[in-house]
């Protein structure tokens, strides 16, 4: 199955999470530890085409395009399927140079 992002979603490839901070059903632990890993870095693979602004009735363009690396969250976003999220824009932060 592909995905194709719209509006202001992205779609990342994501790394595999470590086996222990993964319950077998596949939820992600998020530990409460200070030094553990709580962000990850994503590749994107698949860009909308941006936010409407209602004010201006432009739409913006994502700061981001296809084949970027970037930080995001571990807890973000919605698992399409194994190693693809789909994330909002918002919610990258920041773009790997």
């Amino acid at each position: 199955m592909t995905f194709k992002a719209i509006g202001d979603s992205v779609i990342v490839q994501v790394p595999e999470v470590e086996k222990e901070s993964q319950t077998e059903s596949g939820l992600v632990l998020i530990q409460k530890d200070p030094t553990a890993k709580k962000t990850v870095t994503a590749i994107v693979v698949s860009v909308g085409e941006g936010k409407f602004d209602s004010k201006t009735g432009v739409t913006v363009p994502p700061p981001v395009k296809i084949g970027d690396k970037v930080v995001m969250s571990l807890a973000t976003g919605v698992e399409l399927e194994k190693g693809f999220r789909m994330v909002r824009i918002d919610d990258i932060f920041a773009v790997v140079e």
